[in-house]
């Protein structure tokens, strides 16, 4: 009986550590696909983002291109030659600014700015919702502290891009809140000095 009870004892313990070594097994492998699976999902994901990254970095550089070429166009318009000699029809002129907000969805803003008088809002149109609305003449601003109206007189560039932040309007936040990128060009007097900018603000919500 004895020798029986030892052999017993020796089945069961052999049975527990057979057990014990299936549950860590299934744990180990448990975990090993675990893990795997949470690898693939990260590179997964990584993919996605990469991909995701890309399509948004060709769409801003396309954007920052159309832009450009926008400003470039209304540089190039008949009646700056007029502007530069001091004998222009700004009421003409401005009109021009309309037509561009009206057709360019994200343009929210255009100004024309008087260097000569410490960056002053000669012109000023804006878009809410599908009206485009020009700034009364007693709300024009002098923009001349703020920092993208000194890089860009600054800037070799006859061009040149803000840093993206918030629009502000007249010291506060503009709601609903826009990420914002300006892009100004400059124009220059007979002697090369800048004498006026366009400012384009360009809504990057999307």
């Amino acid at each position: 009986q004895n020798k029986i009870g030892f052999n017993k004892s020796i089945v069961v313990k052999f049975g527990i550590f057979f057990i014990l070594i299936i549950t860590i097994v299934l744990f180990v492998s448990a975990y090993l696909i675990n893990n795997k699976a949470t690898n693939t999902i990260e590179l997964y994901s990584q993919d996605r983002l990469i991909h995701s990254s890309n399509i948004v970095e060709k769409s801003f550089f396309s954007m920052l291109k159309e832009v450009k070429n926008d400003i470039s166009l209304i540089s190039k318009n008949f009646a700056l030659k007029d502007i530069v000699d001091d004998e222009f029809d700004l009421e003409k002129f401005s009109n021009f600014f309309s037509i561009v907000l009206k057709e360019k969805p994200s343009y929210f803003q255009i100004r024309f700015l008087d260097v000569s008088n410490n960056g002053k809002e000669l012109v000023k149109f804006e878009k809410h919702g599908d009206s485009i609305l020009k700034t009364p003449y007693e709300k024009l601003q002098f923009k001349s502290n703020k920092n993208y109206y000194k890089k860009a007189l600054r800037a070799e560039s006859r061009f040149y891009f803000s840093e993206i932040n918030l629009n502000e309007e007249y010291g506060e936040i503009s709601k609903p809140i826009k990420p914002t990128l300006r892009a100004i060009s400059k124009f220059f007097d007979a002697k090369g000095n800048p004498k006026y900018l366009i400012i384009i603000n360009v809504d990057l919500t999307l």
